[in-house]
This record gives C-alpha cells, sequence and structure tokens, in this order.
C-alpha cells in the first residue's frame, strides 16, 4: 500500500523495495502502533509532517490518496477512507454506495459526511444520519441482507436513490424491500446508539 501511494503522489514509479530501503534509512522518523491488530506507521513528528504537506494542494492530495486505495482491501481503508476522501471533496459517491457505507468504520465515516458537496450527497448523508446509531451498533459489519434493507428504507424516505439502489447488490436477497415511503423532515427518527 505504501509503495502505490508514493508512486501515486509523486508520479514516479516505487516498489516494495524503496519502501524498506526508507525504513532503513529514516526508520526513526517513522513510527509503528497496532491498529485493528495491524500494524500501521506514521511520522514520529508533527513538525516532520507539516514540513512534508507544505507547499502541497491538501485537497488534490487527498484526491489521489482516495483514489488509491479506494480498490485496496485493508483495515486501513475501511477505517479512513471516507476521511480521505472528504478531504478530497470526493465523498459523494461513496456515501452513495451501500458496500461503502456498511463496511466503512462507521465513526470516520460520520465525521467525513460535513465533506459531502452535491444534492445526491446530502440526500445520502440525511439517510445515514437517521440511521446513525445503528451504523455505529453495525460497526462496519453491517453488510448484510437486513442491513442493506434498512438503509434502503432510510434511502427511499430521503430521495437518495443512488444509495437506494446500490443496496439491492451484495449477497443475499433483501428480506424486505422498500419501494416508497414518506418521511417527516421535521422529526427525523434515529436509532439509539
Amino acid at each position: 500500500m505504501w509503495a502505490r501511494l508514493a508512486s501515486a503522489l509523486s508520479g514516479r514509479t516505487y516498489t516494495d523495495d524503496d519502501i524498506v530501503w526508507l525504513r532503513k534509512q529514516a526508520g526513526s522518523y517513522v513510527v509503528e502502533s497496532v491498529d485493528d491488530g495491524g500494524s500501521v506507521y506514521r511520522v514520529y513528528h508533527r513538525a516532520l509532517s507539516e514540513y512534508l504537506r507544505e507547499n502541497r494542494d491538501t485537497e488534490k492530495v487527498q484526491r489521489s490518496v482516495t483514489r488509491t486505495l479506494q480498490p485496496v482491501d485493508h483495515p486501513y481503508v475501511r477505517r479512513y477512507l471516507a476521511l480521505h476522501a472528504g478531504e478530497g471533496g470526493v465523498l459523494d459517491p461513496l456515501v452513495q454506495d451501500a458496500r461503502f457505507v456498511l463496511t466503512a468504520a462507521p465513526a470516520q465515516l460520520l465525521t467525513a459526511l460535513p465533506g459531502v458537496r452535491t444534492a445526491a450527497g446530502r440526500r445520502a448523508v440525511k439517510a445515514l444520519r437517521d440511521l446513525e446509531g445503528l451504523l455505529l451498533e453495525w460497526d462496519g459489519d453491517g453488510y448484510g441482507p437486513a442491513a442493506r434493507a434498512t438503509l434502503r428504507l432510510a434511502a427511499v424516505c430521503r430521495r437518495a436513490d443512488v444509495l437506494a439502489e446500490s443496496c439491492d447488490q451484495g449477497a443475499g436477497q433483501l428480506p424486505w424491500r422498500a419501494r416508497w415511503a414518506a418521511s417527516s423532515a421535521s422529526s427525523p427518527r434515529r436509532a439509539a446508539a
């Protein structure tokens, strides 16, 4: 994943051998910690991080990170892709995809929602906010038919058509399927966390 990101951000091709070399030469600037049972690496000092970000278009960098990581199935991606996409201004298509919504880490997804920019994205956000408690309860493990049916109902209520249609994808037939619904916008129901 590091070599792919370095290549995407620099415009040069890097391999895992380059990452091994970097760890040997500058490993003291990187700290390893455990996240979701696996190793993650971060720049050791905040000042160094800020220096590396100087004179960079943050939104462009985050768009590139999102594009590079999106096809990768990795715990880091499920946990942080929404935050990268929100900062890159490319969160809208992701919040309209049931697979992404139901497998992403909910706390980070909910934190990133202000990054949505389109009317269709905002309708999907309203559906997600209606299910905020359930999303937190499912904790990224809710891509089953019952969760997709529940998300579909919220999406139909909020006229988030693309999100509703994406709920029909995935393993297992939905136990029920809302085709239309009405919701009171003045008092949306949220599942308790």
